[in-house]
């Protein structure tokens, strides 16, 4: 039970606390129109409850979560991925190549060229490739955009 007090005081009620009387009425109107409102949605929400207590208990619920909501912000997020994962490639092969370059060594394969240093040198073109390739991606997405 809830009612709205002054703190005024007057002579008949000497506690210095009177109601106001509009104020009441009004109030229980409004919360009674609130809860009209929400009452479909409170008789969902028990089978709800126990549908996720249920799942929470078996090990069976599961959260889908979007990080990114957006159909461009995903396509960029993947682009910027792809290309990341392209250099660390890139980078990887040519250090490889060139590593085994210097080392040589190996079993000869045909007069002065042993098998490391021919090894080195495809790690190297491959390396080359994929650097080349992810310099004309930037360049045309630069120009795209």
């Amino acid at each position: 039970m809830c009612s709205v007090l002054t703190s005024k005081g007057t002579a008949a009620d000497p506690g210095g606390k009177r109601r106001i009387p509009g104020i009441h009425a009004e109030f229980r109107q409004q919360a009674t129109g609130q809860l009209a409102q929400a009452l479909p949605m409170l008789r969902r929400l028990p089978p709800r409850l126990d549908r996720i207590t249920d799942q929470l208990d078996s090990g069976r619920l599961a959260l889908t979560v979007h990080p990114i909501s957006s159909l461009a912000d995903a396509r960029l997020a993947r682009g910027l991925v792809r290309e990341v994962i392209t250099g660390v490639l890139c980078a990887a092969l040519t250090i490889c190549g060139v590593a085994l370059l210097i080392a040589g060594g190996g079993p000869r394969l045909y007069g002065t060229v042993d098998a490391l240093g021919y090894l080195g040198g495809v790690l190297l073109l491959f390396g080359f490739v994929l650097g080349a390739r992810l310099l004309a991606a930037s360049f045309i997405d630069a120009r795209a955009s």
